[in-house]
């Protein structure tokens, strides 16, 4: 997203953990920034009408989102 809206705010996405992902104070500590991060996105009508935001928001089933995100064109 950053390279879409260059000089412009783009909030930072929540990290993802591979071991340990399945802990519970993780999984509660992953939602709270998960919701900021999404509060945040909506204060930005260019960040919600972004190609990005369709992919992360609704990915296609059984395609990872990290090779939907590269497949997007880029700016």
């Amino acid at each position: 997203m950053r390279q879409s809206w260059p000089g412009l705010y783009v909030p930072f996405v929540p990290g993802k953990k591979i071991i340990g992902n399945k802990d519970v104070k993780f999984i509660i500590e992953r939602r709270y920034f998960l919701e900021r991060f999404f509060m945040q996105m909506s204060r930005y009508d260019y960040l919600l009408a972004g190609p990005e935001y369709a992919v992360f928001s609704k990915p296609r089933e059984g395609v990872e989102i990290e090779k939907q995100m590269k497949d997007l064109p880029l700016p």
